[in-house]
Formats: structure tokens, C-alpha cells, sequence
């Protein structure tokens, strides 16, 4: 999408790795009554509740729930579930662990900036909640100024959660809101697509 370099050329992006798992959304949502709703998302439906869901379980061990509800606001956190029986755990860690990626504000409608999203899971984590953030880098960066060329090579490397691993790509997502919006885009590294085959 080359047509990104022109017209976000002066804006500033966050960068993080992009991991390769199971996609996930736990949200909490505030009703105009007060009543609270709650529940836990895989990447195209809503999962029901049981003892043995990996998604649910990570939910109950992060206690995101229980944090959500003493903010009393309307948030849903995605992220990516990665480890044990997800995608051939490329990571080679024990067990399954969630790492944020994105916060979208239910009420605004509109996803939290990289600093807002990393003031508010700081913020929870002080009260206990542990959650994790995708390993992020270039804090900011002004990537877009770069030439396709060295954006794609910002994508290869090695994985921050595994140094044993070639990395997937990046995600960059713009410091300021454009158009009322968080601007988002992934690169992908030529040289693990090629690895993939």
C-alpha cells in the first residue's frame, strides 16, 4: 500500500511485533441503566463460558474482569493468545499466555492511542491484573518517512519473545488520532513468508 508513504509522511507511529497465535477480545461494557456486560471473543463469534476454553481461562487467571468493573468504563481489550496447541507455538513457551495489542473504547467508539492504551494497562497492572503487552519498539517511530524498503526490513529480525525465532512482522499504529482515528497498518517480512513455504 505504497499510497500510506504519501499521505502519512509526517505522522508519527508506534511500533510493536506482530505475534502469531489466536486472536482474542474480552470486553466490558457499562449499559445506560448500569447493568454490566461482559464476555470473551474469538475472532469471528462470542465464546460461552466453560471450565476448559482457553480464552476464558486466560480471562479468570488475568482477572480483567474483576479490574473492568472498579474502572466502570466501557473497554475491549484485543489481543493475542499465543503458546501450547496455538498455531504450532512457534514461541516454544510453556502454557498459553495473552499479549494486548489494541484497547477499543466501546463508548467513543474509537481504539485508545498507543500512549493512552499503555497509560491505562500500567495502570491496571498496579492493581494486580498482570496483562502483558505485544513487545514494542522504535518508541516512537516515524517509520513512513522511510522508503518501502526499509520499513520491510524493519519487519525481519528476531522475535522479542523468543530470540530463537524469526519474527512475523510489525504492526505500526499512528501516535495521534487521523481523521478521529488510531491509523494502523502490518508489514510482513519477506524473509519468514519465504520460510512459511
Amino acid at each position: 500500500m505504497p499510497e500510506y508513504f504519501e499521505k502519512y509522511r509526517d505522522a508519527e507511529f508506534a511500533i510493536t511485533e506482530k505475534l502469531n497465535g489466536t486472536s482474542c477480545t474480552f470486553y466490558h461494557q457499562v449499559n445506560a441503566n448500569g447493568a454490566v456486560e461482559y464476555g470473551v471473543c474469538g475472532r469471528n463469534w462470542e465464546l460461552r463460558e466453560t471450565p476448559t476454553n482457553s480464552l476464558w481461562k486466560e480471562a479468570r487467571r488475568l482477572k480483567i474482569f474483576e479490574h473492568l468493573q472498579d474502572s466502570a468504563r466501557s473497554l475491549a481489550f484485543q489481543g493475542e493468545l499465543i503458546g501450547e496447541g496455538i498455531q504450532g507455538n512457534p514461541y516454544k513457551i510453556k502454557g498459553q499466555c495473552f499479549y494486548l495489542f489494541n484497547i477499543w473504547d466501546i463508548e467513543d467508539q474509537r481504539y485508545l492511542l498507543p500512549a493512552e492504551r499503555c497509560a491505562l494497562i500500567n495502570a491496571l497492572n498496579t492493581l494486580g491484573c498482570c496483562i502483558k503487552h505485544v513487545p514494542a519498539f522504535g518508541w516512537p517511530g516515524t517509520i513512513l518517512r522511510l522508503s518501502e524498503e526499509k520499513v520491510l526490513k524493519n519487519a525481519e529480525g528476531i522475535f522479542m519473545v523468543n530470540m530463537m525465532v524469526s519474527r512475523e512482522g510489525i504492526v505500526c499504529k499512528s501516535n495521534k488520532l487521523v481523521d478521529g482515528q488510531v491509523v494502523s497498518f502490518k508489514v510482513l517480512s519477506n524473509k519468514y513468508l519465504l520460510s512459511e513455504k
